[in-house]
Protein backbone atom coordinates (compact mmCIF):
# COMPACT_ATOMS: atom_id res chain seq x y z
CA UNK A 1 0.00 0.00 0.00
CA UNK A 2 1.27 3.31 -0.93
CA UNK A 3 0.83 6.45 0.73
CA UNK A 4 -2.02 9.15 -0.42
CA UNK A 5 -0.81 10.25 -4.55
CA UNK A 6 -2.48 12.64 -6.80
CA UNK A 7 -4.99 10.66 -8.83
CA UNK A 8 -4.18 10.00 -12.38
CA UNK A 9 -4.29 7.76 -15.21
CA UNK A 10 -2.25 5.42 -13.85
CA UNK A 11 -4.49 4.26 -10.97
CA UNK A 12 -7.05 1.47 -11.53
CA UNK A 13 -10.60 2.09 -10.33
CA UNK A 14 -12.23 -1.01 -12.33
CA UNK A 15 -12.78 -2.75 -8.69
CA UNK A 16 -13.25 0.09 -6.43
CA UNK A 17 -16.70 -0.80 -4.00
CA UNK A 18 -16.69 1.62 -1.14
CA UNK A 19 -20.31 0.38 -0.99
CA UNK A 20 -22.25 3.29 -2.17
CA UNK A 21 -22.72 3.37 -5.81
CA UNK A 22 -22.92 7.29 -6.01
CA UNK A 23 -19.12 7.39 -4.79
CA UNK A 24 -17.95 4.42 -6.74
CA UNK A 25 -19.35 5.37 -10.25
CA UNK A 26 -17.82 9.42 -8.97
CA UNK A 27 -14.34 8.26 -8.77
CA UNK A 28 -14.32 6.39 -12.01
CA UNK A 29 -16.04 8.74 -14.07
CA UNK A 30 -15.83 12.08 -13.17
CA UNK A 31 -13.26 12.11 -10.48
CA UNK A 32 -10.71 12.79 -13.62
CA UNK A 33 -12.81 15.34 -15.30
CA UNK A 34 -12.99 17.50 -12.36
CA UNK A 35 -9.47 17.27 -11.66
CA UNK A 36 -8.79 18.52 -15.51
CA UNK A 37 -11.06 21.43 -15.01
CA UNK A 38 -9.91 22.26 -11.84
CA UNK A 39 -12.81 21.44 -9.55
CA UNK A 40 -11.28 19.67 -6.99
CA UNK A 41 -8.22 17.47 -6.61
CA UNK A 42 -8.28 13.67 -5.83
CA UNK A 43 -5.66 11.59 -3.65
CA UNK A 44 -6.08 8.18 -3.42
CA UNK A 45 -4.36 5.44 -1.52
CA UNK A 46 -3.52 2.44 -3.68
CA UNK A 47 -2.08 -0.94 -3.53
CA UNK A 48 1.35 -2.17 -4.84
CA UNK A 49 -0.68 -2.55 -8.50
CA UNK A 50 -2.17 0.77 -8.39
CA UNK A 51 -6.00 -0.33 -7.77
CA UNK A 52 -7.57 2.84 -5.74
CA UNK A 53 -8.55 1.43 -2.13
CA UNK A 54 -9.41 4.89 -0.94
CA UNK A 55 -9.73 8.09 -2.09
CA UNK A 56 -10.84 11.58 -0.81
CA UNK A 57 -11.38 15.07 -2.47
CA UNK A 58 -10.74 18.52 -1.74
CA UNK A 59 -11.93 22.00 -3.40
CA UNK A 60 -12.17 25.70 -2.62
CA UNK A 61 -15.37 26.73 -1.33
CA UNK A 62 -17.29 28.86 0.91
CA UNK A 63 -20.21 28.73 2.98
CA UNK A 64 -22.66 31.17 4.94
CA UNK A 65 -21.37 32.22 8.01
CA UNK A 66 -24.40 32.11 9.18
CA UNK A 67 -24.34 28.30 9.19
CA UNK A 68 -20.94 27.96 10.89
CA UNK A 69 -20.27 27.28 14.05
CA UNK A 70 -19.54 30.73 16.57
CA UNK A 71 -16.61 29.11 17.19
CA UNK A 72 -15.64 29.49 13.07
CA UNK A 73 -18.06 32.53 12.32
CA UNK A 74 -17.07 35.19 15.19
CA UNK A 75 -15.08 37.62 13.17
CA UNK A 76 -14.64 36.43 10.10
CA UNK A 77 -15.81 37.40 6.47
CA UNK A 78 -19.02 36.51 4.99
CA UNK A 79 -19.48 33.94 3.31
CA UNK A 80 -16.56 31.97 4.86
CA UNK A 81 -13.71 30.86 2.99
CA UNK A 82 -13.34 27.10 3.40
CA UNK A 83 -11.55 23.88 1.63
CA UNK A 84 -14.61 21.16 1.08
CA UNK A 85 -13.36 17.53 1.76
CA UNK A 86 -15.67 16.21 -0.91
CA UNK A 87 -15.73 12.62 -0.65
CA UNK A 88 -14.03 10.30 1.40
CA UNK A 89 -14.18 6.63 0.43
CA UNK A 90 -12.38 3.46 1.37
CA UNK A 91 -13.07 0.20 -0.39
CA UNK A 92 -15.02 -2.47 1.80
CA UNK A 93 -12.29 -4.80 1.57
CA UNK A 94 -9.76 -2.63 3.19
CA UNK A 95 -12.63 -1.10 5.97
CA UNK A 96 -11.38 -0.75 9.80
CA UNK A 97 -7.74 -0.64 8.85
CA UNK A 98 -7.38 3.21 10.12
CA UNK A 99 -7.14 4.01 6.38
CA UNK A 100 -9.93 6.56 6.87
CA UNK A 101 -8.16 8.04 9.43
CA UNK A 102 -5.00 7.92 7.34
CA UNK A 103 -6.81 10.21 4.77
CA UNK A 104 -8.26 12.41 7.03
CA UNK A 105 -5.19 13.33 8.54
CA UNK A 106 -3.75 13.71 5.29
CA UNK A 107 -6.11 15.63 3.79
CA UNK A 108 -5.59 18.10 6.76
CA UNK A 109 -2.17 18.30 6.36
CA UNK A 110 -2.66 19.38 2.53
CA UNK A 111 -4.86 22.27 3.82
CA UNK A 112 -2.41 23.74 6.44
CA UNK A 113 0.15 23.87 3.54
CA UNK A 114 -2.42 25.56 1.67
CA UNK A 115 -3.50 28.13 4.35
CA UNK A 116 -0.15 29.42 3.93
CA UNK A 117 -0.81 31.01 0.54
CA UNK A 118 -4.70 30.99 0.77
CA UNK A 119 -7.24 32.47 3.29
CA UNK A 120 -9.29 29.50 4.75
CA UNK A 121 -11.28 29.72 7.69
CA UNK A 122 -12.09 25.72 7.82
CA UNK A 123 -12.80 22.22 6.25
CA UNK A 124 -16.65 21.73 5.62
CA UNK A 125 -17.79 18.35 4.64
CA UNK A 126 -21.22 17.44 3.62
CA UNK A 127 -21.99 14.20 5.10
CA UNK A 128 -24.14 11.56 3.18
CA UNK A 129 -25.79 10.39 6.10
CA UNK A 130 -25.67 10.61 9.75
CA UNK A 131 -24.07 7.45 10.10
CA UNK A 132 -20.83 9.26 9.49
CA UNK A 133 -21.18 11.94 11.31
CA UNK A 134 -20.06 10.82 14.53
CA UNK A 135 -16.55 9.70 12.29
CA UNK A 136 -16.14 13.25 11.45
CA UNK A 137 -17.00 14.80 15.36
CA UNK A 138 -14.15 12.22 16.53
CA UNK A 139 -11.42 14.65 14.32
CA UNK A 140 -13.06 17.66 15.52
CA UNK A 141 -15.74 18.38 13.41
CA UNK A 142 -19.15 20.83 14.21
CA UNK A 143 -22.21 20.43 12.73
CA UNK A 144 -23.68 23.44 11.64
CA UNK A 145 -25.89 25.63 13.71
CA UNK A 146 -28.82 25.67 10.48
CA UNK A 147 -30.88 22.85 11.04
CA UNK A 148 -31.26 22.53 7.86
CA UNK A 149 -27.47 21.86 7.33
CA UNK A 150 -27.18 18.86 9.84
CA UNK A 151 -25.47 17.10 7.50
CA UNK A 152 -22.61 20.16 6.77
CA UNK A 153 -19.91 19.82 9.61
CA UNK A 154 -16.97 22.26 9.87
CA UNK A 155 -13.42 21.76 11.14
CA UNK A 156 -11.76 25.18 11.92
CA UNK A 157 -8.42 26.05 10.65
CA UNK A 158 -7.02 27.31 13.62
CA UNK A 159 -7.49 23.47 15.61
CA UNK A 160 -5.97 21.90 12.30
CA UNK A 161 -3.16 24.55 12.85
CA UNK A 162 -2.58 23.55 16.65
CA UNK A 163 -2.85 19.71 16.27
CA UNK A 164 -0.10 19.55 13.37
CA UNK A 165 2.06 22.73 14.87
CA UNK A 166 1.83 19.94 18.22
CA UNK A 167 3.22 16.97 16.20
CA UNK A 168 6.70 15.93 16.40
CA UNK A 169 9.65 16.99 13.76
CA UNK A 170 11.46 14.44 12.14
CA UNK A 171 14.99 15.70 13.19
Amino acid sequence: MRPPEIFGRSHDTSQFDCGVNSMNLWLQQRALKWQRSNGSRVFVIADDESNVIAYYSLAAGQVQRQIAPKTIARNTPNPLPVIVLGRLAIDVDWKGNGIATDLLLDAFDRVYEVSKSVGVTAVVVHALSEDVVPFYEKFGFFKSIDSNSSLTLFKPLKSIEQEIERQPTDN
